[in-house]
């Protein structure tokens, strides 16, 4: 386990203009100044400070973010797949890469109080050099979402568990203008689009049922593998989209609301490019449904990702 650097301590209190004085030195020499009122309060934060700085020496980065994911589960509530994206862009934030930008060592053995702001700053550039598995750069929205999350990991470790005095990422800037929003089709390009989603929907193809979904909706993927059956109602015309107030997650289509509308005709005007889509989806639905209705009930799902896939394939 690495040791605490010989430099990171604290001294004082000294007396300084009618005040007392702390100065933190960090693991990479650098210095921290804080006053204090009294000599009393200054020894109070110096014990507390101290005691801070033997927890981080303790404590690795893996073991950290192990807590910190049970955290993000238990105590948020977040859904798993938001969690593992977190764990994800974590992972690859405290891994050293080579001057070509290879990964060389994976940071989870390291300790906490190893990571010092040049540190970060380190890291952060070495982020952004680094290739693809496909051989490119990481795009500014990718290395500034994974300095983000590592951000808001360490701001964790500060203010939740009282592992760090502060936050050594506080002072890495992102770089780079982040796009806000995806590219969005335009109107002759959704309309061809919707030709061809339509054709693989007639020929059955439930991927592209959701595809259109997704489209003429502006429903997340994780709202439409989510539905069941029994949310496509109102003969078809309507289409649940309940709140999991549970996991902090609204619906983004319904607004404050539970439902949307399920149009006749999806697409930009009318014609073979709009379609019938209320029917696809009810096509669908039926489809899905009519073994589970022989059971009694109408809460088979509409379709994991997984499911969607199978059925493409032509397995289910």
């Amino acid at each position: 386990m690495a040791q605490r650097k010989k430099g990171e301590r604290v001294l004082g209190p000294y007396p300084h203009a009618g005040r007392w004085r702390l100065i933190v030195v960090g693991p990479g020499g650098e210095k921290t100044r804080q006053e204090y009122e009294s000599k009393g309060e200054a020894e109070k934060v110096k014990r507390w400070v101290e005691r801070e700085l033997r927890t981080a020496e303790e404590r690795t980065i893996g073991e950290a973010k192990t807590e910190y994911m049970r955290y993000l589960l238990d105590v948020k509530g977040n859904r798993p797949g938001s969690v593992e994206d977190v764990m994800y862009r974590l992972g690859v934030f405290f891994t050293e890469a080579d001057e070509r930008g290879q990964v060389v060592r994976d940071l989870a053995d390291v300790t906490l109080g190893s990571i010092t702001p040049a540190k970060g700053e380190t890291l952060y550039a070495s982020l952004r050099s680094r290739k693809t598995q496909h051989g490119g750069m990481l795009s500014v929205d990718s290395h500034r979402t994974m300095l983000a999350a590592a951000k808001t990991f360490f701001r964790w470790c500060v203010m939740e568990k009282k592992w760090l005095a502060r936050n050594p990422l506080d002072v890495v800037k992102g770089i780079g203008k982040v796009w806000h929003g995806k590219e969005q089709l335009r109107i002759d390009e959704a309309r061809k689009w919707m030709v061809e989603a339509h054709r693989q929907a007639d020929a059955g193809q439930a991927g592209a049922v959701a595809a259109m979904t997704a489209l003429v909706m502006g429903m997340r993927a994780s709202e439409i593998v989510s539905r069941v059956v029994r949310d496509l109602d109102d003969d078809g015309a309507l289409l649940w989209i309940p709140r999991l107030e549970n996991v902090g997650w609204t619906a983004k289509a319904a607004g404050t609301g539970v439902s949307a509308a399920v149009p006749r005709r999806a697409g930009a005007g009318s014609g073979s490019a709009g379609g019938a889509f209320r029917g696809a989806l009810a096509r669908l639905a039926a489809e899905v449904g009519a073994a589970d209705l022989q059971g009694g009930g109408c809460a088979e799902g509409l379709g994991t990702r997984d499911a969607w896939a199978a059925r493409d394939a032509g397995g289910g």
